[in-house]
């Protein structure tokens, strides 16, 4: 199979291909993967890949001990907290973002950031 131009249907065959194959590599090493997002023109594809370090409990240890430093539960990913009258799951953590720095996703899958102080009062049990 030889590509002479690259196209949308082409990119996705590409990126899921590179996929498999570091997906096989990262269960190899202990490690996550996520395919970002990536760009394309008629000759080119940038696919982004990342490949996370993680934890026993399959949290990465960089956001365990950010929760903790943020004065979170340790185990605070994968978490359910309500702000409002929406229920959230906890994703992440950036502490490059002083203001919002917890990531979630809300019931249809949107993506939020919430203040450390949003999270410790709507934490479920």
């Amino acid at each position: 199979m030889s590509i002479t131009r690259i196209d949308r249907p082409t990119c996705k065959t590409i990126s899921d291909k590179a996929e498999q194959a570091l997906k096989v590599l990262a269960d190899e090493l202990g490690m996550t993967l996520t395919r970002e997002a990536g760009r394309f023109s008629a000759d080119s594809l940038t696919v982004k890949m990342t490949f996370k370090v993680v934890g026993s409990n399959g949290v990465s240890k960089v956001d365990t001990s950010a929760a903790t430093a943020l004065g979170l539960p340790s185990d605070v990913i994968g978490r359910r907290f309500v702000a409002g009258r929406t229920t959230y799951t906890v994703t992440g953590i950036n502490l490059r973002r002083p203001k919002y720095p917890v990531s979630g996703t809300g019931p249809k899958g949107g993506r939020y950031k919430f203040t450390t102080a949003q999270v410790q009062g709507g934490l479920v049990a």
